[in-house]
């Protein structure tokens, strides 16, 4: 058993006090029950946002994964100028926006719905491919960079422990975890690409066997007055001991080629937090007769 105690005395007229062995030294609101919390998913900063279904073992209302649902845009792009014939000059002239290489051309991008006609699809920009054949070059990027993606040193994010190093048994401990967009670019087949990985989805390892998600909440930090209240992704422990957390991060990827469009990377990269150990502590309580000046060596003293 892990007993932290810190006493404290009040006296009682002439019966003597009252000594309580707290953990965490905290305000009297610091700990809710572990069963309370605010009802549904409303909370001082807001409504959580996500898709509920019922779960069909306990009957509760549960967040469901979120995922990624197949992008219904889609995007292409095309040659402005062919090379070759009586066009050679006149690309010559209109590819002398592409100067970072030999062999640039300027190709214009078009992105619309998957189901409707190419042709109505809404030009968006231009950018410069460097190849001879820029939809082969295109190709073979689109065949590489899941692959990129996943080898990229993605920064899972920052995970925060509410109360920490300690927590009390039966308690709500809070987690929340703090992840940012980042960027990257690299060189493929002599081409500036640029990865963007976007944090969407967590799953949450407590170390104690229980997991959570995939879910979209990241959690949020509680003020220090609000500790032990219920949030998304708080958990009790129902056993004192020392426990590794962890939260897996799931990104979604797009990347785009010489600065052109920005094109959705299929799949997620998945990316986990160095773990936190909590350790679960249990609290007691007992009457005592007289102080701790009366008897230094009465319990709690």
């Amino acid at each position: 058993m892990r007993v932290f105690v810190q006493a404290a005395s009040l006296k009682l007229l002439s019966t003597g006090c009252l000594i309580a062995a707290l953990v965490l030294a905290c305000s009297a609101n610091a700990w809710a029950e572990a069963s309370g919390g605010p009802e549904g998913d409303f909370y001082d900063h807001g409504v959580g946002a996500g898709t509920w279904i019922v779960d069909p073992d306990t009957g509760a209302w549960v967040d469901k994964p979120v995922g990624i649902a197949d992008n219904p845009v889609g995007y292409r792009f095309q040659i402005v100028c062919l090379r070759g014939g009586d066009l050679s000059i006149a690309c010559q002239r209109v590819n002398q926006v592409c100067t970072r290489a030999d062999g640039g051309q300027l190709v214009r991008w078009f992105s619309g719905l998957k189901v409707a006609p190419s042709a109505t699809w809404t030009e968006i920009g231009e950018s410069c491919i460097y190849a001879e054949k820029p939809q082969d070059v295109m190709d073979e990027i689109a065949g590489m960079i899941e692959k990129e993606f996943q080898s990229r040193p993605v920064k899972a994010g920052e995970l925060t422990l509410q109360p920490s190093p300690h927590t009390l048994i039966r308690a709500n401990t809070n987690f929340y975890v703090e992840s940012q967009e980042q960027k990257f670019d690299l060189d493929l087949l002599g081409q500036d690409v640029k990865i963007v990985a976007t944090p969407t989805e967590y799953t949450w390892n407590y170390g104690d066997g229980t997991t959570y998600g995939p879910t979209s909440s990241a959690g949020y930090a509680l003020h220090a007055t609000n500790l032990g209240e219920e949030t998304s992704t708080s958990h009790p422990y129902q056993e004192t001991g020392d426990y590794p957390v962890s939260v897996t991060v799931h990104f979604r990827g797009k990347y785009a080629v010489n600065g052109g469009a920005m094109i959705p990377i299929d799949g997620r990269g998945k990316f986990t937090t160095g773990e936190q150990t909590i350790s679960v502590w249990k609290s007691e309580s007992r009457l005592v007769e007289g102080t701790c000046l009366d008897n230094p060596n009465a319990w709690g003293c």
